[in-house]
């Protein structure tokens, strides 16, 4: 009797302590990630080229940016010329699906924001994205279109080439956007008339050209109102190899603290 009684008990404690056990493994394999939560991001960074984007015009086109109520950026400046990013920001991971951006009044609070323009963009998972806020702040003011939005390539040169490609976000003094129209020439001789040969791109008032191959070495753009080989602006690239450039041309007036200036941002 003692020996059934100890085998039983044994028995017992054995089929408890699986079911211990099992229950235990049931547990370790449950997905910790809740039911239904998206876990894809993407990428974007916002450029600065309008020089009256916030009320502050004389300190130079000041705006604070938000995404999904967090202010990501304060005080982004149109004039900044020095540090490493100029009037750009470093790429920022946001949610691909469901981010909401706000461009808003610079020293705006999480309970009071100043918003001047309000939007949710579509986002390709993984992807990354330059913003560019453009020309003149009517162009865009409440109007989420009125932005450049592109997304960038996550593709790189070889290392004998480089890539650079234009964004178009002068609008000469905000009169019928859609016609302030600029040619893009690229030579490698930094003294160069443009010409009909030299031009690379035509561009619309928040256009954008495809990326364009040259070989390693130094490149000048510049850059002309739409069949006028007069150079409105111009910059030296010194190019390295499987690196991308994007130059940007900005301001909203020919004259004045709004005049057009160049500049030229590394995409990877």
């Amino acid at each position: 009797m003692l020996r059934l009684k100890y085998f039983v008990s044994f028995s017992l404690m054995f089929i408890f302590a699986v079911m211990i056990s099992f229950q235990g493994c049931q547990e370790s394999s449950i997905d910790p990630e809740p039911v239904g939560q998206d876990t894809s991001y993407s990428y974007i960074r916002f450029i600065n080229s309008s020089y009256n984007a916030g009320s502050f015009t004389d300190a130079g086109g000041y705006v604070d940016v938000w995404i999904n109520g967090e202010k990501v950026l304060t005080s982004f400046d149109y004039t900044a010329e020095s540090g490493p990013l100029y009037n750009t920001s470093q790429y920022i991971k946001l949610r691909s699906d469901s981010s909401i951006i706000v461009i808003s009044e610079m020293n705006s609070t999480a309970s009071s924001i100043d918003t001047i323009v309000k939007f949710t963009p579509t986002l390709d998972s993984a992807g990354k994205y330059t913003l560019v806020i453009p020309g003149n702040k009517t162009d865009w003011q409440n109007l989420p279109s009125g932005l450049i939005l592109k997304e960038d390539t996550t593709v790189v040169p070889t290392t004998s080439n480089i890539w650079i490609r234009g964004i178009q976000a002068y609008n000469s003094n905000g009169v019928i956007p859609n016609d302030t129209r600029v040619d893009i020439h690229i030579d490698s001789d930094p003294n160069f008339t443009p010409n009909s040969s030299t031009k690379a791109a035509t561009l619309q008032f928040r256009g954008v050209s495809n990326y364009m191959q040259y070989p390693v070495g130094n490149w000048t753009v510049k850059i002309t109102k739409a069949n006028d080989f007069t150079t409105l602006l111009s910059l030296t690239i010194n190019g390295v190899g499987g690196k991308i450039y994007s130059v940007v041309p900005s301001g909203f007036s020919d004259v004045g603290p709004g005049a057009p200036r160049i500049d030229s941002y590394l995409d990877n």
